[in-house]
This record gives C-alpha cells, sequence and structure tokens, in this order.
C-alpha cells in the first residue's frame, strides 16, 4: 500500500457502483447531497481547530463533486493537505468514491527555495453526483431499518454485535469484485472485500455514536493488504475484524465471533504490520473481553470442555458449540477428548458433528462443531 499521497501526482482508488443498480432511478424521490458535517471519521477528532476547518473545506468539495478547490498556502499546508487525501481516500464514509486527486501549485524561490503560495487541487471521481448521493440515500435506509431493531438501553458491546452479525448476514466476500471498497457495496449491494466491510462496521458504528477506527496492515496469511476496524468501549479499544469472522454459512448458520473484542496482542496472529503509522492509530491493550472469554466458552483444560459441551447437548438439537483454549498444549489434546467423550459418553452418544472446524489465534484456539440427531 502507498503512504502519504503527493499534491502533485494521483492515486487511484478503485472503487466503482455497477451502473445497473441505479436503472429504477427514475422512480425515486427526490435526492440530496449528504451532510459535510456528518460520519466525521476518527482521526477528524485528532485534529487541532484549525485543522478540522481545513479538512472540513476540502471534505465539503468531495462531497459535493467539485472538480476544482484552490486554497491559499497560508491557510493549509502541503502537508495538511496530504494528510486529508490519506483520510479521505482510506478512512472516510463518506468520501467513498473519490478516485483521484491531481494538482499543483504557484509561488516563487527565494534563496533558491521553492515556497509556494496558492495550491489547486482537482478532483476526479468513480460516479456521477447523481449516483453517489443514490448509494448514500441506499445506504443510509438499509441502516436506519437495522437500527429500528436496536433497543435504546442495549449495551453497547450488544449493539457492535448486533451490527457484525447484521453486516455478516448482509454480504458476501467476493475477492473478485474489484468495486467493493465501500459501505454501500457491503451493506446494499451484498458484495465486498474486506474494506468494504470495514467502512460498512464503520458507517454502523458513526451513527450509533460509538467511536470507530478503520485499521490497515498485511494478512500474515495472504501477505495482502487487510482492513478491519477498532472500536472504544468504555476507556478501552478493541479489535474487531467483520471479514475474518464471515465464514459464508460454513458452520450451519453460525456466525464466528472469533475476531470480536481482540488485544492487538491476540490480533498479531492475523495481521502483524499496520500501515499509516503516523495517522496515530488508538492500542488495543484489554486482554480480558475477547468474545469467547467474556461468555466464558473459554477453558483451561480438554475436560472442562467436555463438560461444557455435555451441557449444550441437553438442548435441543441442532446445536452449535464452540469451545476455545487458553493453551495449545490443551487445545491439541481436545480432539483425542472429544472422540473418547464421543464413544463413551451416554450424553454424547446419541449425536456426531458434521463439522469440525479449528481455527488458530495465537495462543487461544478454538474448535468450532455443528450438531444434530444421528
Amino acid at each position: 500500500m502507498k503512504k502519504l499521497i503527493s499534491i502533485i501526482f494521483a492515486l487511484l482508488l478503485a472503487l466503482a457502483l455497477p451502473v445497473a443498480v441505479f436503472a429504477d432511478e427514475k422512480a425515486e424521490e427526490k435526492l440530496t447531497l449528504p451532510d459535510y458535517t456528518k460520519h466525521l471519521p476518527y482521526y477528524y477528532t485528532l485534529m487541532t481547530k484549525a485543522e478540522k476547518e481545513d479538512y472540513l473545506t476540502i471534505r465539503k468539495a468531495v462531497i459535493n463533486h467539485d472538480k476544482v478547490l484552490r486554497v491559499k498556502a497560508a491557510d493549509m499546508s502541503q502537508e495538511f493537505i496530504e494528510k486529508a487525501q490519506l483520510i479521505l481516500y482510506k478512512y472516510d464514509s463518506y468520501t467513498f468514491d473519490l478516485e483521484n486527486v491531481g494538482g499543483s501549485s504557484s509561488g516563487f524561490k527565494r534563496n533558491g527555495v521553492y515556497r509556494p503560495t496558492d495550491f489547486e487541487l482537482k478532483f476526479n471521481y468513480k460516479m456521477s453526483k447523481e449516483n453517489y448521493m443514490r448509494a448514500i440515500s441506499y445506504t443510509d435506509k438499509k441502516v436506519q431499518k437495522f437500527l429500528e431493531g436496536i433497543p435504546e438501553d442495549m449495551s453497547t458491546t450488544n449493539k457492535l454485535l448486533a451490527a457484525h452479525d447484521f453486516i455478516i448476514e448482509s454480504c458476501e466476500y467476493d475477492l473478485e469484485y474489484e468495486h467493493g471498497y465501500s459501505a454501500y457495496s457491503a451493506i446494499v449491494y451484498g458484495r465486498a472485500l474486506c474494506e468494504g466491510y470495514a467502512k460498512a462496521f464503520q458507517y454502523i458504528c458513526e451513527e450509533m455514536g460509538i467511536p470507530c477506527v478503520i485499521s490497515i496492515g498485511e494478512s500474515n496469511e495472504s501477505k495482502i493488504g487487510h482492513a478491519w476496524n477498532k472500536v472504544k468501549v468504555g476507556k478501552n479499544w478493541y479489535n474487531i475484524d467483520v471479514t475474518n469472522d464471515d465464514t459464508d454459512g460454513d458452520f450451519f448458520g453460525y456466525i464466528s465471533k472469533n475476531y470480536f473484542f481482540l488485544a492487538d496482542s491476540e490480533y498479531k496472529t492475523v495481521v502483524t504490520e499496520t500501515f499509516f503509522d503516523e495517522l496515530e492509530e488508538p492500542l488495543a491493550t484489554d486482554t480480558e473481553h475477547a468474545y469467547y472469554e467474556m461468555t466464558n466458552q473459554t477453558f483451561k483444560t480438554s475436560e472442562e470442555a467436555i463438560k461444557y459441551m455435555e451441557t449444550k447437548l441437553q438442548k435441543d438439537l441442532p446445536v452449535h458449540v464452540v469451545v476455545a483454549f487458553t493453551t495449545k498444549a490443551e487445545y491439541n489434546k481436545f480432539g483425542k477428548a472429544y472422540f473418547d467423550a464421543a464413544t463413551k459418553t451416554p450424553a454424547m452418544k446419541k449425536y456426531r458433528d458434521v463439522s469440525a472446524y479449528k481455527i488458530d489465534l495465537d495462543e487461544s484456539l478454538t474448535y468450532m462443531l455443528y450438531f444434530f440427531a444421528s
């Protein structure tokens, strides 16, 4: 991935929406541009008062689909312009169709040093202004319908779980889909890449008033760029990776929570390198609230896990059972312990698993199993 964007050279962002999606545009209500002061990214909150004003100036022009923006160097530095472009490209929910930014400057030389006096930014977009407004409108409608089912007194954690599950149920990961980089692609179109999942989750968090930021790094497995989220609950930040929790129905309707509320140390087996460190990404240090820790599905011994499974199997089938372990040694023992219990324990002999899928996640290893009546 590229680092900072030069004001002189364009950086392409491959994101567009199929025109066919808007075939019924004549039957739609009057469209309006979104409020440029809403859905502001987390990094906006870290800016100084002057920087916030400058960011809104550029953001307003982009949302309005202006072709050119001229600013005085005395009012806005080239360094800040480059930083703002990076945030607009990768971290802002409302500027997903910005294709590239070109630019030039005018100025003078003094003592052999060039000093700019004016900047001219030139914007290009992937979508027409009308289709951009439709994409925002469609996304808002879907999100607002989702939020209607969220009680105001629901805990922040449960709100995040609901958003996590809603996106997974709405979207299919599609590596071949070159336009899947927006909240629209995930929530409305139903096909997205990891960046689309992350932007959709951020979009919903912003609507719910929950601090959320997109993180970008390199996947350890694929060695390509990967995007996920960090959220702030109370005083702590946590990693949530909706993309990696989307198992495409592999667990018979169960939605994985393996990548929900992880500390950076727990997430390091997924992504080790984080890009754009200059943006001061928040650190996630709390290791006590991973989802399977909070729901008492993490065990120190395989014997404890077997007892938990026996309890779960007393309920009506089919049933999903998830067990996580605190050590790799106990995780490795579980396979044999489960086989022994399935052949000897009355409560488990009646059933057999049709899917046993394990996910390695740092030192906390997980089995997911699905049981049905023999």
